[in-house]
């Protein structure tokens, strides 16, 4: 399969082979033009999530007319050629461009209409990368590992929005006149000052806002009247189209900021997920497991070879590590 092909599969949601994850996280590591097309391309969507099968037909059409067309002829192949990567990144990130360009316009009256090229900021956190970063209105965000977000150069307007796909940390800088607004996959989240946790993964079912400071609202994007006001120690969880109200347990929640992993009561496919975008790897099974039987432990700036050493003791199962590639049996 193509890498085009994988890269639209991993953006509409749909689950990847062991082979397909393999040559997508080869892609991303050869380059951080890759990186960043990618990440442009899954902002652009969550960004558009109404319009996203829309949008998937619109890239469909135009990247079979569009893959195979060659380089333009005007420089000689022998002095210059553009690299598989650099053709797949532009097509792709050009075609998502120009449908949701297109969707837009077709939804406003043509006089009404104004484009404008808006200067944005985007930070990725890679897989096995945590990062800070302080934003325009001096609001603060630690971003955790395989997250991306999306915020403008400057906050003009009435409102600060940023989009967010992964897991961060926000300490909002207070402002009533200009609500903070975070833009996820399901759910919106309202602030006008204050701090909390969003976990908000494309590839995960639930999504969690847990409060530590302030008040915060939580909206369902699929219906706007479903809103949930939280306090500290409140968790807003949304899960197959519900939203409801819970508490949470600190460090199982906030622990990541200060490299502390935590589980508790989680099933093995549930820590090997985590494991995987925690230290950057990715995990071979060569043998089933009981899914059923949960698993509780706690690590601080631990390796991956000392988490895997308690989890290999309770699953009965030897495991090999090779260029970040760990094959369990």
């Amino acid at each position: 399969m193509e890498i085009e092909e994988i890269l639209l599969k991993q953006l509409n949601k749909k689950k990847l082979t062991v082979q397909e994850q393999s040559a997508l996280r080869k892609w991303l590591l050869a380059d951080k033009r890759n990186r960043k097309a990618y990440n442009q391309m899954k902002l652009m969507l969550l960004a558009s999530s109404n319009k996203t099968q829309d949008v998937e037909r619109q890239v469909w059409k135009d990247i079979n007319r569009k893959i195979d067309h060659k380089v333009s002829t005007e420089v000689p192949a022998s002095t210059f050629m553009i690299p598989h990567w650099a053709k797949v990144a532009a097509v792709l990130l050009v075609t998502f461009s120009l449908a949701l360009v297109a969707l837009l316009y077709q939804s406003q009256p043509a006089e009404t209409l104004v484009v404008e090229k808006a200067k944005w900021i985007e930070k990725v956190s890679m897989p096995g990368q945590k990062i800070s970063v302080t934003l325009p209105d001096g609001t603060k965000v630690k971003l955790n590992a395989g997250s991306t977000l999306l915020a403008p150069e400057s906050f003009d307007g009435d409102t600060r929005e940023v989009t967010l796909s992964g897991e961060a940390f926000f300490d909002v800088a207070r402002d009533e006149q200009k609500p903070f607004i975070i833009r996820s996959h399901s759910v919106d989240v309202q602030v006008l000052g204050t701090s909390f946790n969003v976990k908000s993964y494309p590839q995960e079912e639930e999504v969690k806002v847990s409060v530590a400071t302030g008040k915060v609202a939580v909206v369902d994007k699929e219906n706007s009247r479903i809103k949930e006001e939280l306090v500290p120690g409140q968790q807003a969880n949304y899960k197959n189209g519900q939203l409801s109200t819970s508490t949470y347990d600190w460090e199982e929640t906030m622990g990541w900021r200060e490299n502390l992993l935590v589980f508790k009561d989680d099933n093995l496919k549930d820590i090997l997920s985590e494991l995987s975008k925690w230290y950057g790897v990715e995990f071979l099974m060569k043998k089933s497991f009981d899914n059923k039987r949960d698993y509780s432990g706690k690590y601080k700036n631990a390796t991956i070879q000392s988490v895997l050493k308690g989890l290999a003791y309770v699953y009965q199962f030897e495991y090999t590590i090779e260029n970040n590639i760990i094959t369990i049996k």
